[in-house]
């Protein structure tokens, strides 16, 4: 969707204008569950959610191919409609990822939709990938056509952190590879704060098993969450021995990136 206005109402509320053709409407996200396969991410958005999945969208869970391809020459192909299973409006695309149809996927990748379109809730393609665990080379195909690792600005979570709150740790190893980011999600609900634990206890785990860039962030992800509960003489008594380390990010050393965040 083309985003007209952004408007931030407090902390934990943000309200968006979104123009599709000649109509506005707003909706509202708020840090609240939902339900599932989406329990693990705290969205609600105003108005209600779908009540009907549109034809496009059907064509796709149906794998009706020759009658997506008919829709397709009269519609765009990078369009979101409402598809009730996701309780979200979505592209045909991530359709695909959703309901794990290679075929369908692999032809919409080849006709141009665009991998970083996101849905009216503002997760993309790679976000479902996570969410309704999509074989690993739906990811690996999305990077391949070139799609941002890190997502939109529209979500709380960027792919990687979704992908490692719902124990993909493949996902994550190739957002890595890709160059996402590898940071803690600022908390404005009590439920991040367990989701940046889960985040550090996949990097953790993949620097176990031998991968340098994870054994390296470790450190600057773990003070990037203790900041967020703790005093700044905790912060500074919990990491002192590794001041001078750099982050393989930001390159910046552990003492100037603690004065930054405190």
């Amino acid at each position: 969707p083309k985003i007209a206005h952004d408007v931030q109402l407090a902390p934990c509320v943000a309200a968006t204008a979104i123009s599709k053709g000649p109509a506005m409407s707003w909706r509202l996200i708020l840090a609240v569950p939902w339900p599932s396969p989406l329990s693990k991410l705290d969205l609600l958005q105003l108005p209600a959610c779908p009540t009907e999945t549109h034809r496009i969208i059907q064509c796709v869970i149906d794998n009706n191919l020759k009658r997506l391809k008919q829709l397709l020459k009269e519609n765009n192909i990078n369009d979101i409609d409402p598809y009730t299973k996701c309780k979200d409006s979505i592209t045909p695309l991530t359709a695909a990822v959703v309901t794990h149809n290679r075929n369908i996927f692999t032809l919409l990748l080849q006709q141009g939709a665009d991998p970083n379109n996101a849905s009216a809730l503002g997760f993309t393609s790679l976000h479902h990938v996570s969410l309704y665990k999509a074989p690993l080379d739906f990811a690996e195909k999305l990077l391949e056509a070139r799609y941002n690792p890190n997502g939109c600005n529209l979500q709380v979570y960027s792919p990687l952190q979704a992908a490692a709150i719902n124990n993909r740790h493949y996902v994550v190893k190739v957002l890595i590879s890709a160059g996402a980011l590898v940071i803690a999600i600022s908390p404005i609900d009590p439920k991040h704060v367990t989701h940046n634990e889960k985040i550090s206890q996949m990097i953790h785990k993949l620097a176990l098993t031998g991968d340098k860039f994870c054994s390296e962030i470790t450190y600057f992800l773990d003070v990037s969450i203790a900041v967020q509960s703790k005093t700044p003489e905790q912060v500074f008594k919990t990491f002192d021995s590794h001041m001078l380390l750099e982050d393989p990010q930001t390159h910046l050393t552990m003492v100037r990136l603690k004065v930054f965040l405190l």
